[in-house]
């Protein structure tokens, strides 16, 4: 079995143990975008777990019905993703 799938998000007392989030948002021309998040163990990133990159776009539907000034978006996935475990 992978040793990552093994691995417990809990700790010996029973809490979860802390993880942290780093996201880098590229918006790409005709409405496409790409998204890294990198999962680490640290607040500073200094040591990665895992990386998933998506490819994605989206298509606007017109104003939002309830929030004045927004805009309603479907996003949908694109063939583009890896996922990248250290």
């Amino acid at each position: 079995m992978d040793k990552h799938c093994t691995r417990s998000i809990k700790n010996q007392d029973g809490s979860i143990k802390p993880f942290y989030l780093k996201r880098n948002f590229k918006y790409r021309p005709n409405d496409k975008f790409e998204l890294e998040i990198i999962k680490s163990i640290n607040p500073f990133g200094k040591t990665p777990l895992s990386k998933i990159w998506l490819n994605r776009h989206m298509v606007w539907q017109g104003e939002h019905p309830i929030a004045a000034d927004a805009q309603k978006v479907k996003v949908i996935a694109d063939p583009g993703y890896q996922l990248i475990r250290k």
